[in-house]
């Protein structure tokens, strides 16, 4: 009698191949451990990763990973602060959305009020349908981009509220962790002999 094989599930990284697969929990799971974050599960199976407090989006970062079923296969990433606001803010925040919408396409950002508390906060959001099915490279990808999109508008927002008011974009060459230097004015003088033109 032949022993069954234990199944493996493919890693969603970017050295993953490219079969295209039902989306499952099981390779998000994998996605997660493969990037090792440290995650939770809830009653309804999302998985939750809880960041600490980041001083540069002034709150701790959570995101919420989901595959809703009821219509086809929905890929949703949540990526939320928890940082709340006085309703009496909602003109000003919606105006700093809509600006942070015009200059970039990601994450879809949305303002959600709780009249109860008088209370306002804000959503960063991915939806996907995947009901035809995803490899895992490009579940690695849509979660990956998910997440760094939200943070990278939490930062943009932490900024803005602070009274800067110039945003501090990324160049191509620029590494994210000196986004904050990137675009900061040099204190050096410069002789004419020794411009770069």
């Amino acid at each position: 009698m032949a022993m069954a094989q234990p199944t493996t599930v493919t890693e969603p990284s970017r050295n993953s191949p490219l079969v295209v697969k039902t989306l499952t929990r099981d390779m998000v799971r994998a996605f997660l451990e493969a990037e090792e974050y440290q995650y939770f599960t809830d009653a309804d199976g999302d998985f939750l990763v809880e960041f600490g407090y980041d001083r540069n989006t002034g709150g701790a970062m959570l995101v919420r990973i989901d595959i809703e079923t009821s219509r086809g296969t929905l890929l949703a990433v949540t990526v939320e602060c928890d940082r709340y606001f006085a309703i009496e803010r909602r003109f000003e925040l919606l105006s700093l959305i809509n600006e942070y919408h015009g200059r970039f396409r990601w994450p879809k950002v949305c303002l959600h009020e709780d009249e109860d508390e008088a209370i306002a906060f804000i959503v960063c959001e991915l939806h996907v349908d995947l009901s035809m099915g995803v490899h895992g490279r490009l579940l690695h990808e849509l979660v990956d981009s998910a997440m760094s999109d939200g943070f990278a508008f939490w930062r943009w927002l932490k900024r803005r509220l602070d009274g800067e008011p110039d945003m501090k974009v990324l160049q191509p060459d620029d590494d994210e962790a000196d986004i904050e230097t990137a675009s900061a004015p040099s204190t050096g003088a410069m002789d004419v002999e020794d411009a770069p033109f």
